[in-house]
C-alpha cells in the first residue's frame, strides 16, 4: 500500500487530536462529534508488519514543497515568522515503500513517523481513553543494533585516490558499523553477491548507486569496533579489495559523536585476489560523523527502489505474527527466552493497554 508523504500522515493525526481535545464525547468513538457527558474511548491501530520500515511516498514535487510544521505560523510559510518551514519530504522515494537508511528508526519511515505524529497527538489530548493494538508478535525479540555514520566532507589527510582519478571513500555517503553479518548471504550466484567477490563481476561497479550502496550497508567492525571487515569494488575495469579497521590504541566506540577509522585500499592484480594478488594503493585515516543507531531490517538484494533491499540482514524478528491482532490474554506467549538457561536474561518487549 502506498503512503501519502510525510506531512499529511502527520497533520491527519494532528488534526484528529485537535478534534478530540476540542469536542466533548461520549463512549460510543462512532460518536465523536456529539456533545456528551462522557471521555470518549478511541482504539488506535498500529501497523507493526515489515512495510513500516520503509519510506512514503516522496515526488520531486513533494520535495520542493514546504509546510509549517509545528503550526506557529498557522500554515503560511510565507509570514517569515516562526520556526523556518521544513519540506514535505526528503527522501525521494515516487512510487513509496523505499528502503531507508536507518530503517524503521529513519526519519522517512513510516514506522518512524507515525510514531513521531501519534507522540504530537497524545501530548495535546486530554479526557480521552486511548487503546492501542498491533499485529500479534510472540517473543518479539531485538537482538542487536547499528550505527550508522557519514563521510566527513573534510578529511584530515585527504581521501584515497583510484586509478581513474576518482576520490574514495565519497563524502557524504554513509556507513553502517556494528554486529557484522556475512556479506553474501545466499550462497546462489545473484545480487546478494555483489561487493563479496572479486571475479564474475561481482566488484561492486563505483557507478552503480544500488551495488554502492549494498556495500556501504554492510555492517562493519562489530559491537567493539575490533573486527576487520573487507569487500570488493571496480572501477573502470580496475578491481580493488577495501578492507575497514579501526586504528590500534584508538579508546573510540560506537556512539561516539565521530569515528577516525583506517581504511586501505589494494588494487587486486589477479582474478582471486588472494593475500598475494594485490597491491596497497594507500590507507587514510578516514573521519566519519555520527548519524544515529537503528534496529536493521532488510527485505533482501532487490533493486527495485519500491520495496528492495540489500542483503536480508535483520535483527528483530517474533513469531506467529499472523495470528491476528496481539491480545492481552497471552502475556505468556510475550517473553523472549534466548535459550542460554539463565531466566535473568529473558525479556518482553510487549505491553498490555
Amino acid at each position: 500500500m502506498h503512503s501519502a508523504p510525510r506531512s499529511s500522515l502527520f497533520r491527519s493525526l494532528a488534526l484528529t487530536g485537535l478534534a478530540l481535545a476540542a469536542l466533548p464525547a461520549v463512549a460510543d468513538d462512532r460518536q465523536l462529534l456529539r456533545t456528551g457527558t462522557g471521555d470518549p474511548y478511541v482504539m488506535i491501530l498500529f501497523d507493526t508488519s515489515g512495510s513500516m520500515n520503509w519510506s512514503t511516498k516522496c515526488t520531486p514535487e513533494d520535495m520542493a514543497e514546504v509546510y509549517d510544521h509545528d503550526f506557529d505560523t498557522n500554515g503560511d510559510c510565507s509570514s517569515g515568522l516562526g520556526t523556518p518551514c521544513v519540506p514535505l519530504c526528503t527522501h525521494l522515494c515516487p512510487d513509496g515503500d523505499c528502503p531507508v537508511p536507518r530503517d524503521g528508526d529513519d526519519p522517512s519511515s513510516k514506522f518512524r513517523q507515525a510514531k513521531e505524529a501519534l507522540y504530537t497527538v497524545l501530548r495535546s489530548v486530554n479526557n480521552v481513553n486511548f487503546g492501542f493494538a498491533t499485529f500479534n508478535q510472540d517473543q518479539l525479540r531485538v537482538t542487536w543494533k547499528q550505527w550508522l555514520y557519514r563521510v566527513a566532507p573534510a578529511q584530515p589527510i585527504g581521501f584515497l585516490t583510484l586509478d581513474s582519478g576518482a576520490q574514495f571513500p565519497l563524502a557524504d555517503t554513509d556507513e553502517v558499523f556494528g554486529q557484522t553479518f556475512n556479506c553474501d548471504r545466499s550462497g546462489g550466484n545473484d545480487d546478494y553477491d555483489k561487493g563479496c567477490y572479486p571475479d564474475n563481476n561481482d566488484a561492486a561497479d563505483t557507478n552503480d548507486l544500488w551495488e554502492m550502496t549494498k556495500v556501504r550497508r554492510l555492517s562493519k567492525l562489530g559491537d567493539d569496533l575490533a573486527q576487520t571487515v573487507g569487500y570488493y569494488i571496480r572501477d573502470a575495469g580496475q578491481v580493488y579489495y577495501v578492507r575497514t579497521s579501526n586504528p590500534a590504541g584508538n579508546p573510540q566506540v560506537l556512539g561516539d559523536p565521530t569515528l577516525l577509522l583506517r581504511t586501505e585500499l589494494f588494487r587486486c592484480t589477479a582474478s582471486q585476489c588472494r593475500a598475494g594478488e594485490r597491491t596497497l594503493v594507500g590507507e587514510r585515516e578516514i573521519l566519519y560523523r555520527r548519524i544515529g543507531d537503528f534496529v536493521k531490517w532488510d527485505f533482501g538484494a532487490q533493486r527495485d527502489p519500491e520495496q528492495g533491499g540489500f542483503d536480508a540482514a535483520t535483527r528483530s524478528s517474533a513469531n506467529n505474527t499472523c495470528a491476528s491482532w496481539d491480545p492481552n490474554t497471552d502475556t505468556g506467549n510475550d517473553e523472549y527466552e534466548n535459550g542460554n538457561g539463565d531466566d535473568a536474561d529473558d525479556y518482553s518487549l510487549r505491553f498490555p493497554t
